[in-house]
């Protein structure tokens, strides 16, 4: 299968599956991913290395387009993902210094 074929079937899938086509244990799953993934990012925002990128998205504004988690700021689309992303991980590794 080629890659043009795959991104189709995958864009189609995405497009027409609906809730009741998944099985109930797998959105189960991914509620619960969901919630880890937030409970992540609300925990690295308040440590002291992704209180510093918060800082750097604050002061570095490239728009108001996305929230940041925690901080009561938007962001451009790029900035608020790279903070948010940032701050999942960073309550995964701890005390990681930036």
């Amino acid at each position: 299968m080629s890659q043009h074929e795959a991104a189709r079937r995958l864009a189609e899938f995405t497009v027409n599956t609906q809730l009741g086509d998944l099985n109930p244990r797998a959105l189960l799953a991914v509620k619960q991913l969901a919630l880890k993934t937030f409970a992540g990012m609300l925990a690295g925002s308040h440590m002291e290395a992704g209180i510093r990128i918060a800082d750097f998205v604050r002061q570095n504004p490239d728009g108001q387009d996305v929230g940041v988690v925690a901080q009561n700021s938007k962001a451009s689309l790029w900035k608020a993902t790279f903070a948010n992303a940032f701050f999942a991980h960073q309550s995964e590794i701890g005390r990681a210094h930036v």
